[in-house]
């Protein structure tokens, strides 16, 4: 944040967004070259996780700029994109499925849910919306 302060707050929005833009096109690729689809979801949460995380950054040092979104720019074609995409959500969806299954089954079987298991649910409900 020191080093923001020393520019305007136009260009030190602007910074972030540029710096995230390249961190998601490098993960975004890297992600389309992982075959296996557990390492692939991996890198994708990461995805998540940065462009969440420097919209926030952006935000809190500059709250009065609008710097934009950072989104991929690379070179990937747009179906390949978009299957990325689809896998990510696919996954987002099994793991609700898993959780909301186990918090039904220990109810029905009087235990007590996981709580954990509803951590994971509620993290990847608000990365589910933060993604949209």
């Amino acid at each position: 944040k020191a080093e923001a302060e020393k520019l305007q707050p136009k260009e030190a929005a602007e910074g972030t967004v540029k710096v995230a833009k390249s961190m998601i096109r490098e993960l975004v690729e890297k992600a389309a070259a992982v075959k296996d689809s557990k390492g692939k979801r991996e890198v994708l949460d990461k995805v998540v996780l940065l462009a969440t995380n420097s919209q926030s950054l952006t935000n809190t040092i500059t709250p009065d700029v609008e710097a934009g979104t950072p989104v991929y720019e690379g070179s990937l074609r747009y179906k390949t994109v978009e299957a990325l995409f689809d896998v990510y959500l696919d996954n987002c969806v099994d793991d609700m499925q898993e959780t909301t299954t186990a918090m039904f089954g220990s109810l029905m079987s009087g235990q007590e849910a996981p709580q954990m298991s509803m951590e994971q649910m509620e993290a990847r409900a608000a990365d589910a919306e933060k993604a949209q």
